[in-house]
């Protein structure tokens, strides 16, 4: 919608980000309370490492405890075994695909973005594609939208049905860009022993906002100096707040929860009891598929317009056609002023051209010819009054119909801003961190040698098992069902691992 009195008639371009170091005295964190923290312990899970038959046991106490599979447990080992200790944390982001055609693009010309991992195995394991799976469904959210990836096709949230009842509404906010990502604020390990770990879910996680801006010097986007989107603040501090809740909704958040935890306890079995031990990854990782969605660099960029101010559209729409009336109606009048205005001096000049004829025949001796010149002079002036008079009416209506078109013109103007504050054009990027800002180290105060005990007694147990010894001597097939070469999805594992009320996972050679 364009203003009357100024040449600005579009919307202010939105300029979406690229990626740039995260740093965490750079971040600009959204004040937020913890995201859904339960202090009941009732959702626990046990993993113990059994040192002499190099098993991995996982015990959930409830059905809602954390667990992870096989898959997610070997790669995970996989990839960070290999890093150096300054590099165990992980992160991916989405950046935009030629950042120039972003800030020159035309308002219907498609828009990509790039998968980007801090490392380059992340993207053919499960840590990998929970954060960039996580960090999809955030832009969604951010957009108010959900994304159909097998058709392109996008629909409006759902409240109470795609997120909570009392979601923020995404449509009443600015336009530009922000960058959005996902964030473990808080992690606290729960060591049982030295063989033995708790997970609980105490983890706090959150989402932090950056304002963008592209810099035409270099060709990139930066975070700008100004406060973050308003639209995008609010759904950071919302989710801040409830990340939890909303995860119940949207699972890729709790699976990429998961992942922080993971990261955690892989970094647990490396620093204690896998520390100088040979790893026998080959043989617990099973054959795994990961799902295909976009390639690497055709991500398409979630660019919404809102369409919630219809009724606002009509009501500015209604008030430009009032106004052109106005102004027909207006210069109507005006027209009419006007032409009696050169009709009056029309007839003034031509009464004086009368009036110096008189004076030229006039008879100073003669009354009649005095009386005769005195009356061209009397309509002459009369003449001139009616001018007067017009001129001051014309300019008194002009004064007059100019501001009423003014007031029309500034009501009208505000409609239209009112109008374009609900019909935003938003692109939201940014990413997953999974490197936790505070880290806790809070022991189980309990003995751990009984239950290390019982996990010791249960490893003897499957050792001298013939078939239980046999399905550990080919660990890569987890189950029965993934037998002759079969590869397992990774979403059909995290629903068998649901189920399972004890697993066991072979990461080194028992002893001899």
């Amino acid at each position: 919608l364009q203003k009357k009195e100024s040449p600005k008639t579009s919307l202010p371009r939105f300029n979406p980000p690229s990626r740039e170091i995260r740093e965490p005295y750079q971040a600009t964190k959204v004040e937020a309370k913890e995201s859904n923290p339960r202090k009941d312990f009732s959702d626990l899970s046990v993993l113990s490492f059994d040192q002499s038959s190099g098993l991995l046991f996982q015990l959930p106490l409830s059905e809602n405890a954390m667990t992870f599979t096989a898959t997610e447990i070997g790669t995970a080992l996989r990839c960070i075994a290999g890093l150096p200790r300054s590099q165990f944390s992980v992160a991916f982001s989405l950046d935009p695909v030629d950042p120039k055609s972003w800030n020159s693009r035309s308002s219907k010309s498609p828009l990509y973005q790039r998968k980007w991992y801090s490392q380059g195995a992340l993207d053919t394991i499960p840590l990998g594609y929970w954060m960039w799976r996580a960090d999809w469904k955030l832009k969604q959210l951010a957009q108010g939208v959900v994304y159909d990836d097998a058709t392109g096709q996008q629909r409006p949230l759902k409240l109470g049905v795609d997120v909570p009842q009392d979601f923020p509404d995404v449509a009443q906010g600015d336009t530009g860009c922000a960058r959005l990502w996902i964030v473990c604020r808080k992690m606290v390990r729960m060591p049982w022993g030295k063989d033995a770990i708790l997970i609980h879910p105490e983890v706090q996680m959150g989402v932090e906002v950056r304002a963008q801006q592209f810099n035409k010097l270099t060709g990139k986007y930066e975070d700008a100096p100004e406060a973050p989107h308003s639209s995008a603040s609010r759904i950071a501090q919302y989710l801040s707040r409830h990340y939890d809740t909303v995860a119940r909704f949207v699972p890729e958040l709790q699976h990429c929860k998961r992942m922080a935890v993971l990261l955690d306890v892989v970094h647990w079995l490396l620093e204690g009891p896998l520390r100088s031990k040979k790893l026998m990854l080959e043989q617990c990782i099973p054959k795994y598929t990961i799902p295909q969605d976009f390639p690497a660099d055709r991500v398409p960029a979630l660019r919404t317009v809102h369409e919630k101010g219809l009724q606002e559209e009509a009501k500015v729409k209604k008030m430009d056609q009032e106004l052109e009336i106005s102004k027909a109606q207006f210069k109507q009048r005006c027209a009419k002023a006007e032409e009696r205005i050169q009709s009056l001096r029309s007839a003034s000049e031509k009464q004086m051209k009368k009036v110096e004829a008189a004076k030229k025949a006039l008879d100073q001796y003669s009354s009649k010819s005095v009386e005769a010149c005195n009356l061209e002079v009397q309509k002459y002036n009369a003449l001139v009054e009616d001018h007067r008079s017009a001129v001051e009416s014309y300019n008194a209506a002009v004064d007059e119909g100019n501001g009423k078109l003014n007031a029309i013109v500034k009501e009208r103007n505000a409609a239209a801003a009112a109008c374009n504050a609900v019909r935003s054009s938003f692109v939201f990027v940014g990413g997953v961190d999974l490197a936790a800002a505070e880290s806790q180290m809070h022991p189980v105060n309990c003995e751990a040698q009984p239950v290390q005990e019982q996990f010791r007694q249960w490893a003897k147990g499957l050792w001298s098992n013939n078939e239980s010894r046999s399905i550990l001597g080919r660990f890569q097939q987890k189950a029965p069902s993934h037998e002759h070469g079969n590869k397992v999805s990774v979403l059909q594992e995290v629903l068998e691992e649901q189920n399972a009320a004890l697993s066991v996972f072979q990461l080194t050679a028992p002893a001899a």
